[in-house]
């Protein structure tokens, strides 16, 4: 009896023992956070700042120089295609169109006069004077032959003969040159003449036409419906053709312009999903798909003054866009890759380790170091390729406590 009796308080003493070691063991293991390994679908996001803009959305620009003596709009009134934006004073258009219209006249009369044909009588005079020198130049050539034969008679002198010979020179150029102008008394005006005349009459009929123009757009028209979204000049300003006069749209057909950096925009794809979401403005339910990228890059200085090359992309907006106005920036998050029931762990669980990504697993109530392959990352979720399997259980924010073989409780 005595011996079943000491057995028994040595059972029940072990029992203490490996009761107490345990509770021991149990209060130094390490405090540590958990995760089970599931299935989970995971997106890949750029995130990116977006400006709403208005679908045909419109600069509407002068045509005509001149002071603006109406304004009848500012931001926020709503037009209708063909209303009056405003009024140019067409008084100077005028002015300058008389202007050219006497200098054509005076044009026009000099051209006239040029080019009229000769009448019988210039005809007749141009003849008789041909007639006449014609007459002088045939009394010169007999006085060159009269003059010959006294000077080898030596009747006269050298100087006498030589006289004879230039005085019949001096008609016979005359007579060339009557007859010239006779043949172009004749032949009438010179083409080149008239084309000259001609040339700087259409110049003038060319700027008489972009004036009478101009006064015609010296009322400026909405080109399409749509809301004013900025003026930019004011009653009083003096336009010239080209100046920007307002900026219309339609706000209630809006869409999202980002610009996304060219390393990141090959990942983009027309009809990518668009979360859009702002503190500021407490945006509920508004998403978009993007509709299109635009082809060329361009340069943009950033925030901290690094110049960078993006590409422009449009987003089309669906859902609840009555808080959104025109001009206002919101943020969103372009889709890039889109998984469905994958491995996947929160982000705090990996880490960098020697060769490569690693996590803790609680091996019974240990924690055990583990290799993985990862994939891509989402918002705070990472695909797990290889290394971890549904239901096991990793180790979140493991510290500098959390070692091979340690001991951990939650």
């Amino acid at each position: 009896m005595k011996k079943l009796k000491y057995f028994i308080i040595g059972l029940v003493i072990l029992a203490v023992i490996g009761v107490g070691t345990y509770v021991a063991m149990r209060n130094s293991a390490v405090v540590a956070e958990s995760y089970t390994v599931k299935s989970d679908d995971i997106k890949r996001f750029i995130d990116e700042i977006a400006t709403v803009k208005a679908k045909n959305q419109r600069i509407v620009y002068s045509k005509s120089a001149g002071e603006v003596v109406k304004l009848d709009v500012s931001a926020g009134k709503t037009m209708k295609k063909g209303d009056i934006i405003a009024v140019i004073n067409a008084e100077e258009a005028e002015l300058q169109i008389k202007s050219i219209q006497a200098k054509k006249d005076a044009l026009l009369a000099l051209y006239k006069e040029a080019t009229k044909l000769p009448t019988q009588e210039i005809i007749n005079n141009a003849e008789a004077n041909v007639r006449s020198i014609e007459i002088l130049a045939e009394n010169a050539k007999i006085d060159v032959e009269k003059a010959e034969k006294l000077v080898k008679e030596g009747a006269i002198s050298q100087d006498n003969y030589q006289n004879a010979l230039n005085n019949l020179k001096l008609q016979q150029e005359a007579l060339e040159i009557a007859n010239n102008e006779l043949a172009s008394i004749k032949k009438g005006p010179s083409e080149n003449i008239k084309k000259q005349f001609e040339a700087q009459l259409s110049e003038l009929d060319y700027q008489i036409d972009i004036l009478n123009k101009s006064k015609g757009n010296a009322l400026i028209e909405a080109p399409i419906d749509g809301v004013i979204l900025e003026t930019y000049v004011k009653e009083g300003s003096y336009l010239q053709p080209g100046i920007p006069v307002i900026e219309i749209g339609n706000d209630k057909d809006l869409y999202l312009e980002a610009d996304v950096l060219i390393s990141e925009v090959g990942d983009v794809k027309d009809g990518a999903q668009v979360l859009v979401y702002s503190d500021d403005l407490d945006i509920e339910s508004i998403t978009g798909i993007v509709t299109r990228i635009h082809p060329k890059a361009f340069s943009k200085i950033s925030e901290l003054g690094i110049e960078q090359k993006r590409v422009k992309i449009e987003i089309e907006l669906s859902g609840n866009t009555d808080v959104l106005k025109v001009g206002y920036d919101v943020n969103v998050k372009i889709v890039t890759h889109d998984k469905k029931s994958i491995i996947a762990v929160p982000d705090s669980a990996i880490f960098d380790y020697e060769d490569g990504k690693y996590v803790y697993v609680v091996d019974g109530s240990k924690a055990a170091l583990r290799k993985v392959e990862t994939g891509i990352e989402g918002e705070d979720m990472i695909e797990i390729v290889s290394g971890l399997k549904e239901d096991d259980i990793v180790i979140l924010n493991p510290d500098v406590e959390i070692k091979e073989g340690v001991q951990v409780k939650f």
